[in-house]
């Protein structure tokens, strides 16, 4: 600015340069910000990454087991409840008793205790490996946090990793206790089922001992 400049050019010029230096400070402030947030991100996924060849891979191959079992159990289940649902509940044993009895003897009693013996046993071991993920996943955060007693200038990142386990812990006990909700009022109705052809097939041998 020349110095024979006016007042007032002058000043302007100021308020200018001001507003000019406090626009890149925030286009500065922005881009530390920016810097910051990709290297957390950064930081998280190189854990993350990390520890699923630790104590996680053991949670991922539990969740794996027990996706395979949750499928056979419910593939028996569905079996066993349209071999049952189709034969049992015909609209009525006291209107059709002809039909229910009919019905009943075409079940074959082999197969139905071999498939309610399949799907409740692989039931049982499901909800089993289900209620072990919140304790696999605070082992793995205890086992974790072990090491930071003898690190603890790098303390925040250790104790980043240590959560990794509770997390995937939780979700998977989380997204399999949803799965448990959709299987157990199958085998619950298959329970009933199973009760009912026993009854009927009781009062079918009782008939013909009277007949006889």
């Amino acid at each position: 600015m020349p110095p024979n400049c006016p007042d007032e050019n002058r000043g302007d010029f100021v308020i200018f340069c001001g507003r000019l230096l406090e626009r890149w400070e925030k286009v500065g402030y922005t881009e530390n910000r920016f810097r910051k947030r990709r290297a957390s991100a950064d930081m998280f996924w190189a854990i993350i990454w990390k520890n699923l060849l630790g104590f996680d891979f053991i949670i991922f191959l539990a969740a794996a087991l027990n996706g395979v079992v949750f499928y056979f159990a419910r593939r028996f289940a569905l079996q066993l409840y349209k071999k049952l649902h189709m034969n049992v509940f015909v609209p009525s044993h006291r209107r059709h008793p002809e039909k229910v009895a009919d019905a009943v003897r075409n079940v074959n009693e082999e197969d139905v205790v071999l498939l309610r013996k399949r799907s409740e046993g692989l039931y049982s071991i499901f909800i089993n490996i289900t209620a072990v993920f919140p304790l696999l996943g605070i082992l793995g955060t205890v086992i974790s946090l072990i090491p930071m007693v003898s690190d603890m200038a790098n303390m925040q990142n250790n104790f980043f990793a240590a959560l990794t386990s509770t997390f995937w812990g939780l979700v998977f006990a989380i997204v399999f206790k949803l799965l448990d909700s959709m299987l157990s009022s199958k085998i619950e109705d298959n329970d009933k089922s199973v009760a009912l052809l026993l009854a009927r097939k009781s009062e079918e041998e009782e008939k013909q001992g009277e007949e006889t």
